[in-house]
């Protein structure tokens, strides 16, 4: 049977791959072994492949337990953040995920002088994005059927969310339900996040037109100040 599934994985198996930035990866000679430089690369991975094929994983993936267990994360040696030094990529990974506008230039650096081939992925904004890299990483990784399944019980999840609110919960475009940030201060997220994206999908109109209002020059994260809350007089924060 894992025979079987391996012949069809090869069979689908994309031998050619556009990353976002327009590099041609050739992947008739398969990788085996992943350095996931940002989290969403990593929990991809982590969702497809055995923990022993990725080389080191974010410093912060360490404290998500409740996604992945101590004993998966463990296998994996090392951990790498956006400034770490080239001895984390001794290992010599096969390929290297990092992010457009994201990982840092002197770590991609590191990688190139070291030979590590790159796959870089751009700007994730909207659930369509979420599918297309996990399909991607699929090919990339030699598990494309996998890949597959994971974006379509994706959007099944979604879909079934979308079926409980809408015949469970109240009217949400009536609703004066709020989404904002907190570090040191309040902020709504920006036209290009994922949280933007989902906060459309749920038909929150109150909070689409506060931040259409206020966030005409901010794409990632805009300001909000507290009178500004109280303004808006939220039912739900």
């Amino acid at each position: 049977c894992d025979e079987k599934l391996a012949d069809l994985n090869e069979k689908y198996r994309k031998k050619l791959l556009i990353d976002d930035i327009g590099y041609p990866i050739n992947l008739e000679t398969p990788r085996h072994t992943f350095l996931p430089q940002t989290y969403m690369a990593a929990e991809i991975l982590l969702s497809l492949n055995d923990p022993s094929q990725i080389t080191a994983l974010p410093a912060g993936m360490r404290r998500q337990s409740i996604l992945f267990s101590r004993d998966e994360l463990d296998v994996i040696p090392m951990n790498i953040d956006r400034y770490s030094s080239e001895k984390l990529y001794l290992a010599s990974p096969d390929i290297a995920l990092v992010a457009f506008g994201f990982s840092h230039p002197s770590a991609i650096e590191a990688m190139k002088k070291q030979g590590i081939e790159l796959f870089t992925t751009g700007e994730v904004t909207d659930f369509e994005d979420i599918k297309r890299l996990v399909g991607q990483i699929g090919h990339l990784a030699n598990q494309p059927l996998k890949g597959e399944l994971l974006a379509i019980f994706m959007e099944a999840a979604l879909n079934a969310i979308d079926n409980k609110r809408t015949l469970e919960l109240e009217n949400t475009e009536e609703q004066r339900v709020l989404i904002v940030n907190y570090h040191t201060r309040f902020s709504l997220p920006g036209k290009k996040t994922l949280t933007s994206a989902f906060i459309k999908r749920m038909g929150l109109q109150a909070q689409l037109e506060l931040n259409s209002q206020l966030g005409k020059d901010h794409d990632w994260s805009i300001p909000l100040f507290e009178e500004q809350i109280h303004t808006f007089d939220p039912t739900h924060l």
